[in-house]
C-alpha cells in the first residue's frame, strides 16, 4: 500500500474556514433584512 511518498505534507487546518464563516455571517443577515423587508414594508 505504501509504494508511492508523498507528494506533499497533510493540510493541517481548513484553508476555506473564514470563507465559510463569512459566508454564514452574510447569509444570516441577508436573510434576517430580507424577513425585515417581507414584514415591514415600505410607505411610498
Amino acid at each position: 500500500m505504501g509504494l508511492r511518498p508523498r507528494m506533499r505534507a497533510p493540510v493541517r487546518h481548513c484553508p476555506m474556514t473564514f470563507e465559510y464563516a463569512a459566508g454564514a455571517v452574510l447569509s444570516v443577515l441577508l436573510g434576517a433584512y430580507l424577513i425585515y423587508a417581507l414584514l415591514r414594508p415600505a410607505r411610498f
